[in-house]
């Protein structure tokens, strides 16, 4: 991953280039319809943008994890 660009509370998506808010695994997990598994097996698989943060702490892009759970 690159550098990080941030402006305000928001970040720039490495993969849809969108500024965004990032969301926790739990909140992702709700709002896509998935369980917290579907959504730690997308971030192993590289299948959304994600940044760990202290911890085991995962966050992750909504406007990815949407593209991806639209995809047949």
């Amino acid at each position: 991953m690159s550098d990080i660009q941030i402006k305000g509370d928001k970040i720039q998506c490495e993969r849809c280039h969108e500024w965004i808010n990032l969301v926790s695994v739990d909140k992702a997990a709700k709002l896509a319809g998935v369980t917290k598994r579907t959504i730690y097996r997308y971030v192993d698989e590289g299948l959304v943008y994600h940044q760990k943060l202290v911890g085991k702490t995962v966050r992750i892009c909504p406007k990815c994890l949407f593209q991806q759970n639209s995809e047949p």
